[in-house]
């Protein structure tokens, strides 16, 4: 995150910690002074959601190579070896569902966090 994230360093541990949370729980964050923070770190994240979603063509790739690996341990291999090839394949499966699916709810979240941080604060609201 320091590539695209570069200001966070200059946050102090405490603020950093509370920007990182408030965005990727997609909540407003306590202190108004951090908006900015939350809204830089919420383009962070979504730069690197969108590097991954390039990356993306290779779990395929990763898929279709452990279970031909997992194929030949099978016909070829110890039992202990093609239970750890069908496992590995299982995850690899299981990234494929699951990993998008992640992404998607963390970045929902994400919206919400720097839409409440653009949001001008009203004044009726307690605090402001």
């Amino acid at each position: 995150m320091s590539r695209d994230w570069p200001a966070g360093a200059d946050l102090d541990p405490p603020d950093r910690a509370a920007v990182v949370r408030a965005t990727r729980r997609g909540v407003t964050v306590r202190d108004p002074r951090l908006a900015p923070d939350v809204v830089r770190h919420a383009e962070a994240l979504r730069a690197t959601a969108e590097r991954d979603r390039l990356r993306w063509w290779v779990m395929p790739l990763v898929a279709v190579v452990a279970l031909a690996l997992a194929g030949y341990d099978t016909a070829a291999g110890t039992p202990r070896q093609a239970l750890v090839s069908w496992l590995v394949v299982v995850l690899v499966v299981l990234e494929m569902v699951w990993s998008p699916r992640r992404r998607d709810r963390l970045m929902a979240r994400v919206r919400r966090a720097e839409a409440a941080a653009r949001a001008p604060e009203r004044p009726d609201t307690p605090g402001g």
